[in-house]
């Protein structure tokens, strides 16, 4: 599931400005200006019984060799914005929240949260660490 949402969040940057879209660092033969989109934390929590929350946060790093203005970084984030806010992913909409950018001379890094609910069976015999239903028989 979470493929499917890095390759939409890929597609979605690449749509909007027409620029490459790399997924691993590049060291040779990068072409500038270009996006780099890396998931940086993901972390799975059960939310109640075989219900889990799967907490998943990107950062998109914008690379640019030339020195642009800040104004040109600014629309460049409000684009960007506008692009994680919702994201069709194929299996549904998610909500991109928590976001937050950084700017740095010629790099722009913003990180955006994508949250889903999951359902995991557990197999057979696999220990749930739920409570188990015992009887009890007392002679009194």
């Amino acid at each position: 599931m979470i493929k499917k949402v890095f390759d939409a969040l890929c597609l979605a940057v690449r749509e909007e400005f027409e620029l490459p879209v790399y997924t691993d660092r590049v060291v040779q033969n990068l072409q500038s200006p270009c996006f780099l989109v890396r998931l940086k934390e993901n972390s799975t929590e059960r939310f109640f019984g075989k219900k889990f929350i799967m907490k998943n946060r990107f950062c998109i790093t914008l690379l640019d060799d030339s020195r642009k203005e800040h104004e040109y970084l600014t629309q460049t984030v409000e684009r960007l914005c506008g692009v994680v806010k919702l994201l069709d992913y194929g299996g549904g909409k998610v909500h991109g929240s928590g976001i937050k950018c950084e700017l740095n001379e010629n790099r722009l890094e913003l990180y955006v949260n994508y949250d889903l609910f999951v359902y995991r069976y557990e197999e057979e015999g696999e220990d749930t660490g739920l409570m188990q239903e015992y009887e009890l028989e007392m002679d009194i």
